[in-house]
């Protein structure tokens, strides 16, 4: 149960019909959007009778509210549907809930919103009290914890893939400075002992990056449970990584590449 300006106070849309006027009583009802399209379609479900059950009275639906996530950014919504109906003026409850939207300081919207209460009776407790931006900062306080031990595994990866790619390119440039010395010798130009030493490099990233993909694809189900609105196999995801992975290759082979291109080819020769 709502009052009548919930909807402006929450930023809800009425995308058809209209919202609750204080003159409706408890036959007025405000179904959501994904409500109205299961139900009805495209057609219009304003002025219809609805029955949410059946130890419910009919109730004539006055407009359709867009679709909003009740309980959070991270509610899984269940199948969508909501409903709203007004608190009928007698209602007696244990418990309510009041929201306030402001533009000014919102610590003196808090003290008015308490002196407010207490002039109607002082006795009346106020359990709990919190910003829009706090509740959903609490929401999202696991999914930020996720994303930033994430991060750093992944970059601590990212770091240990380029050093690796240095080692083995550096290694490969020491087994085989005898060949690159013979073909520098040969008249071979700095720039294709350099490609040499890339291509050598990238084929390695390629079948590395390969197996990463399938490795990525094949774990999204253990790693979706930590992500917020971000889908596992997200293609644009996988594409930005694995071109920056390349990018780490090509910088990881850059300083042996540079090095095998300045091999005195008689140093090497005469060492032999």
């Amino acid at each position: 149960s709502v009052s009548p300006d919930y909807f402006e106070t929450m930023g809800i849309k009425i995308v058809d019909g209209r919202t609750f006027v204080p003159e409706d009583g408890r036959d007025a009802i405000i179904i959501n959007d994904i409500m109205a399209r299961r139900f009805w379609g495209d057609a219009s479900p304003v002025g219809r009778r609805i029955r949410i059950a059946t130890d419910r009275p009919w109730q004539t639906a006055v407009g359709v509210a867009g679709d909003a996530k009740q309980m959070g950014p991270s509610d899984p919504m269940g199948d969508g549907m909501e409903f709203y109906q007004l608190i009928p003026r007698d209602t007696r409850t244990q418990f309510y809930a009041f929201i306030i939207r402001t533009s000014g300081d919102r610590g003196a919207a808090l003290a008015a919103a308490r002196q407010f209460v207490w002039e109607i009776d002082p006795k009346l407790p106020i359990v709990e009290t919190a910003t829009m931006e706090a509740r959903i900062g609490e929401d999202l306080a696991r999914p930020r914890f996720y994303l930033t031990l994430s991060s750093a595994f992944a970059i601590t990866g990212a770091l240990l893939a380029a050093i690796g790619v240095y080692g083995i390119s550096a290694y490969w440039v020491s087994r085989r400075r005898r060949e690159l010395g013979i073909r520098i010798a040969l008249g071979a130009s700095a720039d294709k002992v350099m490609g040499l030493v890339i291509r050598g490099s990238i084929k390695v990233a390629l079948v590395g990056a390969a197996a990463g993909l399938a490795l990525a694809v094949a774990g999204t189900r253990l790693i979706e449970s930590m992500l917020f609105q971000v889908d596992g196999r997200d293609p644009l995801t996988l594409i930005a990584v694995t071109v920056l992975l390349g990018v780490l290759v090509l910088i990881g082979c850059l300083g042996p590449a540079l090095r095998a291109s300045r091999v005195d080819p008689m140093t090497v020769l005469r060492a032999e």
